[in-house]
């Protein structure tokens, strides 16, 4: 449709809150000036056009569900907000498939810039604690954690990488690397600064 593209964010959450025959053209919008940013985001992280079709559509239903309620409060632009949420979501799905590997994993430099600053600091900060707390749990039980909730690996596989003799010993230490984890966390001063009452 002719001047789709023209449509600015506030035309097209006028036109969602407005609803009715003329809202299909605004939806269509969404995806003339959004698609093909998200599609080449996808295709870089090991997905293909048809993982980027039904990310998108995920992407998009999460901003109209918020525009319809209210909830969207153009902190971004809307190009940053489904960009972002089809980023998180797009993660997810390879998580589920362990196939996240941090370093193959390519993020869009400019999002950060884009997104609410303060979320992007605390996002580091967040990042960095977590860090620096496994760091300190030792060599063993940083490996143990980051098997059983990054790559999301199987008591069985962490066993054999590990090299223990079976799945209830990987448990048992899991379950005391987690402890050790947590324990580290809540006396960091960092952790009391962003979290503490």
């Amino acid at each position: 449709m002719p001047g789709d593209k023209a449509f600015t964010d506030e035309a097209i959450i006028t036109g969602i809150l407005n609803g009715g025959m003329e809202e299909s053209k605004y939806i269509k919008a969404l995806y003339l000036q959004n698609l093909d940013r998200v599609t080449r985001h996808i295709e870089l992280n090991k997905g293909t056009r048809e993982d980027a079709i039904d990310i998108f559509q995920e992407a998009v239903l999460v901003f109209y569900e918020k525009v319809k309620k209210g909830e969207f409060r153009g902190d971004s632009s809307i190009a940053t907000f489904i960009y972002a949420v089809a980023q998180n979501l797009w993660l997810s799905k390879l998580k589920k498939r362990k196939r996240a590997l941090h370093h193959t994993y390519v993020v869009d430099s400019n999002i950060q810039a884009e997104n609410n600053p303060e979320l992007a600091v605390l996002d580091q900060e967040k990042g960095r604690l977590i860090m620096a707390v496994l760091n300190r749990v030792g060599a063993s039980c940083k490996k143990i954690l980051l098997y059983a909730v990054y790559y999301q690996y199987s008591m069985q596989e962490i066993a054999a990488k590990m090299g223990y003799k079976n799945e209830q010993i990987a448990k048992n230490k899991k379950y005391k690397c987690k402890k050790r984890f947590k324990q580290l966390l809540l006396a960091d001063p960092v952790y009391q600064e962003l979290y503490g009452d």
